[in-house]
C-alpha cells in the first residue's frame, strides 16, 4: 500500500516528535484522517499530539502527477537511443 506504519505505546497524552522526515507531498494519516503536524523541525521532523495507549500513524508519499510523464519520457528516450545504436550497428555490416 506504499506507506510506512509507525506504532508506539504512550503512557500519557502529550506531544511527540516522530522519527521520520516529511517532504512536500508527504501525508501523515491516523485512522482515516490526514493529520497536520503541530510543528515541523528545520529538517522536517513532525511533532504531533499522542494519546494514551497504542498510537498508529501511517506515512505516505504521493508523487506529483507529472512524474508519470517524466518516467515515460525517460523510458522512451532510452528505448530510442537503443534503437538508434542498434540501427547504426547493423548499418555498418
Amino acid at each position: 500500500d506504499n506507506h510506512l506504519e509507525l506504532a508506539w505505546q504512550a503512557e500519557k497524552v502529550g506531544e511527540i516528535q516522530l522519527p521520520v522526515v516529511l517532504y512536500h507531498n508527504s501525508k501523515l494519516i491516523s485512522g482515516k484522517k490526514e493529520l497536520t503536524p503541530i510543528r515541523l523541525s528545520n529538517i522536517g521532523l513532525p511533532t504531533i499530539q499522542q494519546k494514551v495507549g497504542k498510537n498508529t500513524i501511517h506515512l505516505r508519499y504521493d508523487p506529483p502527477s507529472y512524474m508519470m510523464f517524466v518516467f515515460a519520457f525517460c523510458t522512451l528516450s532510452w528505448f530510442s537511443l537503443f534503437l538508434f545504436c542498434w540501427y547504426r550497428f547493423w548499418q555498418r555490416k
